[in-house]
C-alpha cells in the first residue's frame, strides 16, 4: 500500500510540474507545440549543463524546422557550457534540415577544439551537399588540434572526397598515431594520378608501418620500378605485413634483382611470408628460381606447395627432378588438389595415360 502510495504522489507532482512547464524535458513525446518551453529551458541561464542539454535534445527530437533557430543561438554562443553546444549540433542533426550547413561551417573556426570535432563528425551527414562542406573539411586537416584533423579526414571519406595529393602528403608525417594511415590509403587511391609516385617513393621511407604497408602495394600495382631497391630492403623488416607485401610488390614488378631476397623469404617462419615469395619468384623465372621452387613441393604447408606447383607448370618446366616430384606428389600427396593437379601434369606431358587409356 505504501509503494502504491509513493507512486501515485510522484506521478500526480510529474503531472503538476508538466502542467506548470517546469520539466518541459520530461514528456515522452514532443510536437512543435513544446518548442517554446524547450527553447525557455535551453536558454535559462541558471538552470546546469544537464538540464539544458536535455532541452536541446527534445528539440532535436521534434524534428522542427521551428526548433533551428534556438539550438543554433545556443550551439553558437561561446558562453555555453561545451556539453550543450554539442547536444545543439547533435540535435540539429536529428532535425536533418540542409539549411543548417552554413551555420555549421561557421562553427568550424569556434575556439573550442570539441566543438570543431563534432562540426567535422555532423558535416558528414549531409552527403547530397558536398560542394557546401568540402572546403570546410579540407581547412579542418590543417587545424591545430589532432583530432579535428582526424575527424575531417574521416568525414572526407565517409563523403567519398579525397583531398589533393599534396594536402594528404603533409598528412603522412603528421604527428598524431592515426592520420599517417588513413592518409596513406587514400594516396592508394589516388596512386594513378599525376605526381602519386612521387609522393608514394618518399612514403616508402616512412616510418608507420600502417602508411609503408599501402605505400609498398601502391608501388607494385603502378609498376613503380624505382621503387624496387627500397622494396628489397623491406624484405628484411622484422613486420611480418612489410616483408609479404614487399615480396607481392617485387613479384608484380618482375624485379630481377630481387632474386635473392625472395629466395631468402622462402624460409621465412611465416607461412604467408613464405608463400608469397613463392609466388612472386614464379613471376621471375630462372635457373636458380626453378631449383628454389621445386625445393618448396617439399613445404609442409599446402598453399605454398601449390602455389610453387602452380608457378612451375606456368613456367612450363620439364626439368627431371620436377617430373620425379610429379610422380610423387601423383602418388601420395595427402591433399587432393595438389595431388589432382599433379596428376594433370603429367598427363598432359605425356607422361602418365588417362584411366581407361591403355
Amino acid at each position: 500500500m505504501r509503494i502504491l502510495m509513493v507512486w501515485f504522489v510522484t506521478a500526480i507532482c510529474s503531472v503538476l510540474l508538466s502542467d506548470c512547464g517546469k520539466d518541459p524535458t520530461s514528456a515522452d513525446i514532443v510536437t512543435e507545440e513544446d518548442i517554446p518551453a524547450l527553447t525557455k529551458a535551453l536558454e535559462d541561464p541558471k538552470a546546469d549543463a544537464g538540464w539544458r542539454g536535455r532541452a536541446a535534445g527534445r528539440l532535436g527530437q521534434t524534428r522542427s524546422v521551428k526548433a533551428i533557430k534556438p539550438l543554433v543561438k545556443a550551439a553558437l554562443d561561446e558562453k555555453n557550457p561545451t556539453s550543450v553546444r554539442i547536444v545543439c549540433i547533435d540535435a540539429l542533426l536529428e532535425i536533418g534540415d540542409p539549411s543548417v550547413i552554413p551555420e555549421l561551417v561557421k562553427m568550424a573556426t569556434d575556439k573550442d577544439a570539441k566543438l570543431r570535432v563534432r562540426v567535422m563528425l555532423a558535416l558528414s551527414y549531409f552527403k547530397g551537399k558536398k560542394q557546401e562542406i568540402e572546403s570546410t573539411l579540407l581547412a579542418g586537416l590543417k587545424d591545430s588540434d589532432e583530432l579535428v584533423r582526424k575527424e575531417a579526414l574521416n568525414s572526407l571519406d565517409k563523403l567519398g572526397i579525397l583531398p589533393p595529393l599534396a594536402e594528404l602528403e603533409q598528412l603522412l608525417n603528421d604527428p598524431s598515431p592515426a592520420i599517417p594511415e588513413m592518409a596513406a590509403v587514400m594516396v592508394y587511391k589516388k596512386r594513378e594520378e599525376e605526381g602519386a609516385s612521387k609522393i608514394i617513393m618518399k612514403g616508402l621511407e616512412n616510418k608507420q608501418v600502417g602508411v609503408l604497408k599501402h605505400m609498398i602495394v601502391a608501388a607494385g600495382e603502378i609498376g613503380l620500378q624505382d621503387a624496387v631497391p627500397k622494396l628489397i630492403e623491406l624484405t628484411k623488416r622484422n613486420e611480418m605485413v612489410l616483408r609479404e607485401e614487399s615480396a607481392k610488390a617485387l613479384g608484380k614488378l618482375h624485379a630481377m634483382s630481387a632474386v635473392k631476397a625472395l629466395i631468402d623469404l622462402l624460409q621465412d617462419p611465416v607461412v604467408d611470408v613464405a608463400a608469397a615469395a613463392v609466388e612472386a619468384l614464379g613471376k621471375l623465372g630462372g635457373p636458380e628460381v626453378v631449383d628454389n621452387l621445386i625445393q618448396m613441393l617439399e613445404h609442409s604447408d599446402d598453399n605454398v606447395r601449390m602455389i610453387a606447383l602452380k608457378a612451375l607448370v606456368e613456367m612450363k618446366c620439364n626439368d627431371e627432378r620436377f617430373i620425379k616430384r610429379l610422380e610423387y606428389l601423383s602418388a601420395r600427396e595427402p591433399h587432393k588438389d595438389i595431388r589432382d593437379l599433379a596428376d594433370q601434369t603429367l598427363r598432359e606431358l605425356g607422361l602418365k595415360k588417362d584411366e581407361g587409356g591403355e
